[in-house]
């Protein structure tokens, strides 16, 4: 079971966005997603992953959703649209207002859970608790 473990953390490694191309009135740059803060305006080109949480800020765009519903069928964003992190651009190249950093972003927060879930069974204990009312809640 370990091993499982450590291919799913490696494989979410590798799912995760390194780097992102910073808008700045001098043009673009190449950043390390750790060095996103909100408010940053991010240049997505096609088949890029989304770094980090944001809101359209110029372009339309067409995404696959796949990490979140399943889905791979494209959904339409326009200006002023919410995009979560994980999300693969399957359009034109868009720009991107950041509204949370990368380590807390949609994306990461499902990173952490999924492992916090496998390092739980892996243990033997808990994902989730059973509280005196009978319904069920995270044992985080």
């Amino acid at each position: 079971m370990k091993a499982l473990g450590r291919k799913q953390e490696k494989l979410f490694r590798q799912l995760t966005p390194r780097t992102a191309r910073l808008v700045t009135v001098n043009g673009e740059r190449e950043i390390q997603a750790e060095q996103i803060w909100i408010g940053d305006v991010l240049r997505i080109m096609p088949g890029e992953t989304v770094p980090a949480d944001g809101r359209i800020f110029s372009g339309d765009a067409a995404l696959n959703q796949a990490v979140m519903t399943g889905s791979a069928e494209p959904v339409k964003k326009r200006v002023g649209d919410e995009v979560p992190s994980g999300t693969i651009n399957c359009g034109e190249a868009f720009d991107l207002e950041v509204i949370r950093k990368a380590e807390d972003s949609y994306w990461q927060r499902t990173v952490r859970l999924v492992l916090l879930a496998e390092r739980e069974k892996n243990q033997g204990g808990p994902v989730f608790r059973r509280s005196r009312h009978k319904e069920a809640r995270p044992a985080f």
